[in-house]
């Protein structure tokens, strides 16, 4: 009778551990669902910095543009969107002050899309660019992988 008692006491546990285990699997999927909708149906807004290179050496400006689009976002055209943002390797460290100038001029053609996310694929303008935008504002610096990225993640 004990052994029964105990067997029955091991059952009514295993069923409200498995009770316990289903509610939180809902859960789980409620949570993963709600968040994909929410990313489906946010709409970013991301403007384009063509990093010197690009346009200069590679000539492939135009291929990035045309993956931001695929992305399904709302791309923000920038005024100059292909000038310098002051890097230019080991120019910022040489010339200090006038890739600080150079940046500034940058910043403010950023800040002017109003965009949420700047993206370009040079991974030394993206330490520049978010080197000055920390202070300045809440735009995002991503490389253009990222973004497509996250579309393949959904």
């Amino acid at each position: 009778m004990a052994e029964s008692k105990a067997h029955r006491k091991h059952i009514r546990q295993a069923l409200n551990d498995e009770n316990l285990q289903i509610a939180l699997n809902r859960a789980e999927s409620a949570y993963r669902a709600a968040r994909e909708a929410a990313i489906l149906h946010q709409v970013r807004s991301v403007s384009e910095f063509v990093p010197c290179l690009q346009v200069r050496s590679l000539k492939t400006s135009d291929r990035s543009h045309a993956l931001i689009q695929r992305t399904g976002a709302e791309l923000v055209e920038m005024a100059c969107c292909d000038e310098c943002c002051g890097f230019a390797g080991s120019f910022t460290f040489k010339q200090p002050g006038v890739s600080s100038a150079i940046l500034n001029r940058k910043l403010v053609h950023i800040e002017q899309t109003g965009a949420q996310i700047v993206a370009t694929d040079c991974p030394g303008c993206i330490m520049q660019l978010q080197s000055g935008l920390l202070d300045r504002c809440a735009i995002e610096v991503r490389h253009t992988a990222e973004l497509i990225a996250d579309v393949l993640e959904k």
